[in-house]
């Protein structure tokens, strides 16, 4: 009798699996060897779970905004801070005091007729100010003409502009010019980069928390034999959306020669940089997280960092995009130290890359800060996630009137404060 051949179970543990999910749990390397290595997102740095596409919830959606009454749709954007809410003795929009009254004010614009909205004028001697609710806005526009856009489409122009629809499509479905339509856009990318710029996280880490540190080229300019590049430094704390931050560097760090065969490469990021940035945006007893630059072995003054690196390049049988490692005395427990296991790898900010430099695509700006721009946006849009972005944008533009008026209350008691010294010392 012959040998029978030996045929693999068709139950138990050494039955076959299909493709897919459990074939990729049984030949995992943890479960091979018995290892069990560290979450790459540690579970305390994990952040709210963001709602899935069925529960998501919109303030208000195209079709509903385009159904509502010329005083709903006043009263909607007063109330996700688009415009102020105006009365008579609120604050000026100009000097800041509580001044505002209804006597003595002429007819409204035109484009204002329809809105139950009312004239005010400042009652201070310094400032006699005449006011509107679109008065001093970054966004919306009034004008005496007949050429001024009708306030509805401006605010339909403003929803699309919130969820970043393509011009084309805006265009069509607006029915407007395109160039207002970029002039809004500009006008509300200049409102959002000051917002991202002064908001942005200016200290993370801490506590042994995970950083990944990055830099990317989203443009360059070929002049001559010189290539300009456009390059931005970034940091973000895993599993925290809104830890993003980004920082361009320097022009005289970013120049490089072409070479003889016609190519050119970014220049690398130096000491001195990486330095100004950590100090600048990282705290003490941080795990950060970088590729194989050397100037992120570079010690940083008067913080203590552990710092872990992947290499990239293609040499010693690489790329490596993860790699296990452990801090030894980190991680305190019961009054003792004991090792933190983490997962090295920039696998978080280099996704963030990836969706920073498809939002710049087909964008053909003539100057630098125009691109910035762009680049700022995206980075707003990577804050929120799944978020309504139009309740965003109310947000941001209630910020900017803050601001605003923190700026001219700021001038106004510098004003009072020479006028007393000459008073004092004539």
């Amino acid at each position: 009798m012959g040998k029978k051949k030996w045929t693999r179970p068709r139950s138990g543990p050494g039955a076959s699996l299909k493709r897919g999910a459990l074939r990729l749990k049984a030949t995992k390397t943890e479960a091979r060897s018995g290892k069990k290595h560290a979450d790459y997102v540690p579970k305390s740095q994990l952040g709210e779970p963001e709602a899935r596409r069925g529960r998501e919830k919109l303030v208000v959606a195209g079709s509903a905004l385009k159904q509502m009454t010329n005083r709903q749709l006043k009263q909607h954007l007063e109330k996700l801070g688009h415009v102020p809410q105006l009365k008579a003795g609120s604050a000026c929009l100009f000097c800041g005091h509580k001044s505002l009254s209804v006597h003595g004010c002429p007819p409204l614009p035109a484009v204002l007729k329809g809105w139950s909205a009312r004239y005010f004028r400042c009652t201070r001697k310094c400032c006699h100010k005449q006011q509107h609710f679109l008065s001093n806005s970054p966004v919306f526009y009034v004008g005496r003409g007949t050429d001024v856009p009708p306030l509805r489409q401006q605010v339909t122009v403003l929803w699309h502009l919130a969820w970043r629809t393509p011009g084309r499509l805006l265009r069509a479905e607006v029915g407007c010019n395109e160039k207002r339509i970029e002039n809004m856009r500009h006008r509300w990318q200049g409102v959002l980069s000051k917002f991202v710029e002064e908001t942005q996280s200016r200290s993370q880490g801490g506590d042994f928390q995970q950083v990944e540190v990055d830099e990317t080229v989203v443009r360059k300019q070929k002049v001559g034999d010189t290539v300009a590049w456009q390059t931005f430094v970034g940091s973000k704390v895993r599993g925290q959306r809104k830890s993003l931050v980004l920082q361009k560097r320097g022009f005289a760090n970013s120049l490089s020669k072409v070479r003889p065969s016609g190519l050119s490469a970014p220049p690398p990021l130096t000491t001195a940089e990486w330095q100004s940035f950590a100090s600048e945006h990282l705290q003490s007893n941080t795990v950060v997280h970088t590729d194989g630059a050397q100037a992120y072995c570079a010690p940083v003054p008067n913080l203590h960092l552990r710092h872990d690196s992947v290499s990239h390049s293609t040499k010693k049988g690489g790329p490596y995009f993860t790699k296990n490692c452990t801090h030894k005395g980190v991680k305190k427990v019961d009054k003792r130290k004991s090792n933190l296991k983490t997962v090295a790898g920039t696998q978080c900010i280099d996704g963030t890359w990836t969706s920073l430099k498809r939002s710049c695509l087909g964008v053909n700006a003539k100057y630098p800060h125009k691109i910035e721009d762009h680049v700022r946006e995206a980075q707003f849009h990577s804050w929120q996630g799944s978020a309504d972005p139009w309740h965003a944008m109310g947000s941001v533009l209630r910020w900017h009137r803050a601001a605003l008026g923190a700026l001219i209350a700021k001038k106004h008691n510098a004003q009072a404060t020479g006028q007393l010294n000459i008073f004092l010392n004539p």
